[in-house]
């Protein structure tokens, strides 16, 4: 979502490839570009801003580019793996994704365990983790307050990576804590959510219907 979200706001045409086959890296999301592959979310947007010239952090200064970094790593890294821990370990049945079957749940349930474990998140009790999403979510609400998008009036690049990962717990995983969070006590990151799907997701709805984005966007 982070990098589709950018593509879009930069009106640089993709397809997406429904497929789930890991990048080289053994991560997604990945890209193909005629004919070479480029990994990791982040690489894939300063590959994509030198090749096709786009900056949407060129209304920044410095300090505000530190800002929007720091905000960055704070949902990458603080909040996703919470929201890890709480969806495959803490709330984990052996029916939580029923498309998967038993036996690939069972798998998924270990690998995250495992991985909230060698991060750190996975040594707190489920009050603990609930406790530091909750910091996490509050302080990205104060940063946001009022404005347009998260560094002011103006989009930019930390916008695609706070409303990609929201995006998909306010739409995908609604019993998620943080999801009610949201809704009652920091509405206001519900609603940057939905101003963004609204300005470049205007097709949100046969997207998740129909598949992904199977027609070159414009």
């Amino acid at each position: 979502m982070k990098v589709e979200t950018y593509l879009r706001i930069n009106n640089i045409p993709y397809v997406a490839d429904p497929g789930v086959e890991m990048g080289p890296k053994g991560k997604v999301p990945w890209i193909e570009y005629n004919g070479e592959v480029f990994t990791d979310s982040s690489f894939i947007l300063k590959w994509c801003n030198k090749t096709f010239s786009v900056d949407l952090d060129k209304k920044l200064s410095p300090k505000e580019q530190g800002v929007a970094r720091s905000i960055q790593k704070l949902v990458e890294e603080d909040i996703f793996w919470c929201c890890m821990m709480c969806l495959f370990v803490l709330d984990y049945t052996d029916n939580s994704w029923t498309g998967f079957g038993w036996l690939p749940n069972k798998i998924i349930n270990y690998k995250a365990r495992k991985d909230c474990w060698a991060q750190g998140i996975g040594r707190h009790t489920k009050e603990e983790v609930l406790d530091i999403m909750e910091s996490d979510v509050k302080a990205l609400s104060n940063i946001l307050g009022n404005q347009k998008f998260i560094m002011g009036n103006d989009v930019s690049e930390v916008d695609c990576c706070v409303f990609g990962f929201l995006c998909q717990l306010i739409w995908q995983s609604p019993e998620q804590p943080c999801v009610d969070w949201m809704k009652v006590k920091y509405p206001n990151l519900k609603g940057y959510c939905e101003r963004m799907k609204t300005a470049y997701w205007k097709d949100w709805d046969e997207c998740i219907t129909h598949g992904l984005t199977k027609e070159a966007t414009k």
